[in-house]
């Protein structure tokens, strides 16, 4: 896999990736902090070319607010990590667009979730 340096996005690098044989860029874009720092920015797209997630990561490990689309561009969940647990509140979102779920962790421990039906009532709180 051949690479290329490309414009800054604040801090970070853009690395572009190609495939060997072909000029088409690769299923993802990645990020490197340019202070030489760990971290790293990574876009993943699905065949068709759209958005399927945007991932930060420190030191290898998932570190930061992660966003996953569906094809049509919408989101379907934002959440949070910290060292590769996911931390804070995790929305997952219905293709619409509405409130599906809340769920609260703390440093990978599930505390609790609220899920909700397509119009955004609450349907069901579960707790540990």
């Amino acid at each position: 896999m051949n690479y290329s340096l490309g414009r800054r996005l604040k801090n970070f690098i853009r690395v572009q990736f190609f495939y060997k044989k072909k000029l088409e860029p690769a299923k993802n874009e990645v990020f490197e902090d340019a202070s030489g720092d760990k971290s790293r920015f990574k876009r993943i797209y699905y065949d068709d070319g759209s958005l399927k997630a945007e991932i930060h990561t420190r030191n290898g490990k998932l570190h930061g607010q992660a966003n996953l689309y569906y094809e049509s561009g919408t989101i379907k969940a934002r959440e949070f990590y910290r060292d590769n647990n996911l931390q804070g509140i995790s929305r997952w979102y219905y293709e619409s667009g509405d409130l599906q779920s809340e769920k609260y962790f703390d440093k990978g421990t599930h505390i609790y979730t609220k899920q909700y039906d397509k119009n955004g009532r609450l349907v069901r709180e579960i707790k540990n």
